[in-house]
């Protein structure tokens, strides 16, 4: 076999006698979790080759082209397996697994596991129809911690086209650009969210080709007009051309919207669109906004006035202080200040602490009497400001901590703390029945429609530290600043010139006082 740059397996050669090929080491912490296993070439059977657990081998567990849903043993070996007399010669394998029930929890998971032992193949059909799994291959990443920095807030109007337009068609079996007379096209790809429904609002029918979030071209659904769609759980983008009684001038008049139940559908309107750099603070997690304006991120307050709360924490583990308890009893343990307590949790299912590479669970299911799970982490129940975790790759705790550089927690804090960030320094609206979206820093965007109107205040602050005092009394003012200070004039007092002349000449302005009354006038010179 030989393994290729894209992480797939190119096999060759016929089998003399059963035979098969382990894949990578034994992977443990499995049990009872139901995985996704797939990546033999379609149109295998289980009488040629197949991918299966080397420790099971259960017919039922064997993925033999379109992929199985199955449960996880202790200990998990993956296998691609050749029968006697198999023609390997040419056959590309990309052998992956996926736990289901890490992804989705166990309510989802066990519930695509009933489907798929009801009927062969429905689970698997159950997670293609909601557009997971959609790719040939997904190579293999370590799980990692990340954070949304925000560096911008885009927000759009009730009309999703933004109106760029050029002459031309679209192929119905590619999507690409097609040259054809007297039609026109959206020359930019607009950006939908998938599983929503929208309005296409035009009285010339619409050519609709739909595209998943790599801009790849997924099929069309044809002419639309002044009639609802609904979009694929897996595209991300759509275009359109206007059918070939249009002509080749843009008229204004088509409108692409948010459906609302009908509240308002297909009046056109100008697209509109906002982009707010927003201050350059770190920001964890995805954005939400509650109704007073503040913007939450998973845990993370940003209030207008430029107040950052944070209420987890984030560390490096191998940054910290460990311990090896015993051999007797092999985990390590160290402290970690400021985590919430263990009594205020209400749930026993919930550990307000998780980590990419160790599994969270109870005190009891950690140090069970016998056989205690292996790659887990727990609450350090003598001390509720410390952790535990058992891995037996180790049993040294220098070594131990070396180990875990890189490998970060995440845990509920027991008191939030405050930082200072910059204040809102702009009038940010999201227009009634548009999307906004939040752009981070590696210009990934996050898409969430907005049915009200929302205002992100501005930071009044300075400007209200500049205004001056009100008045005492009634009267018409004007404010006059004196080395940087301003205050209220009365009207009344401001002198006020003469009529400009409307003779042709130059003219000065002369200033007359007698009895101490002064008078203006214009002079000719």
């Amino acid at each position: 076999y030989t393994k290729n740059s894209d992480g797939s397996i190119t096999c060759s050669g016929i089998s003399t006698g059963d035979s098969y090929l382990n894949l990578g080491s034994t992977l443990t912490g499995l049990l009872n979790h139901v995985l996704y296993i797939c990546g033999c070439p379609k149109g295998g059977s289980a009488s040629t080759y197949y991918f299966r657990d080397g420790y099971n081998g259960n017919a039922s567990d064997r993925d033999i082209g379109n992929g199985k849903i199955v449960k996880g043993r202790s200990n998990y070996v993956g296998q691609i397996v050749f029968l006697s007399g198999v023609d390997s010669n040419g056959l590309v394998f990309r052998p992956q697994m996926f736990d289901l029930t890490a992804m989705f929890g166990s309510t989802i998971a066990d519930y695509v596991y009933t489907l798929e032992s009801g009927t062969a193949g429905a689970g698997v059909a159950w997670l293609k129809k909601y557009g997971y799994f959609t790719k040939p291959y997904y190579p293999y990443k370590a799980a990692a911690l990340e954070s949304v920095k925000t560096s911008a807030h885009k927000t759009i109007g009730f009309n999703q086209w933004d109106e760029q337009w050029e002459v031309g068609g679209l192929s119905g079996s590619t999507g690409e650009n097609v040259s054809q007379s007297n039609v026109i096209r959206s020359k930019n790809y607009i950006r939908i969210i998938p599983n929503t429904t929208y309005y296409v609002g035009s009285s010339y029918s619409l050519f609709i080709c739909y595209y998943d979030a790599n801009k790849n071209f997924i099929g069309n659904i044809g002419y639309k007009a002044n009639e609802t769609i609904t979009t694929p759980s897996n595209a991300a983008y759509m275009r359109f051309q206007v059918n070939s009684t249009y002509g080749t001038t843009y008229n204004n008049d088509i409108c692409i919207n948010l459906h609302w139940d009908g509240e308002r559908d297909g009046e056109y309107e100008p697209y509109e669109q906002h982009t707010y750099a927003l201050d350059d603070v770190e920001l964890r997690g995805i954005p939400k906004l509650d109704a007073n304006n503040n913007l939450y991120y998973d845990g993370d307050e940003y209030t207008p006035d430029g107040t950052v709360t944070r209420r987890y924490g984030i560390v490096d583990l191998g940054t910290l202080t460990w311990a090896y308890a015993s051999t007797a009893n092999p985990y390590f343990y160290c402290k970690l200040e400021g985590m919430l307590p263990y009594q205020q949790i209400t749930n026993s299912l919930v550990y307000n602490m998780v980590c990419p590479k160790y599994q969270t669970v109870n005190w009891s299911t950690f140090n069970a009497a016998s056989n205690p799970p292996d790659k887990t982490m727990c609450r350090y129940y003598a001390n509720q400001d410390g952790i535990n975790v058992r891995d037996s790759a180790y049993t040294d705790a220098a070594a131990f901590k070396t180990a875990m550089s890189g490998v970060y927690l995440v845990y509920e804090l027991a008191t939030p703390t405050t930082e200072t960030a910059d204040a809102y320094t702009e009038l940010q609206i999201c227009n009634d029945f548009g999307t906004e979206e939040f752009v981070d820093a590696a210009t990934r965007d996050f898409d969430m429609p907005v049915g009200h109107n929302t205002v992100y205040q501005p930071n009044l602050r300075a400007k209200l530290e500049m205004a001056p005092n009100s008045p005492d009394g009634d009267g018409d003012y004007i404010v006059r600043q004196t080395d940087g200070v301003n205050e209220y004039v009365l009207l009344s007092e401001v002198k006020e010139l003469p009529d400009l002349p409307t003779t042709d000449g130059t003219y000065t302005l002369k200033c007359t006082v007698a009895d101490g009354t002064a008078t203006l006038s214009w002079v000719s010179e």
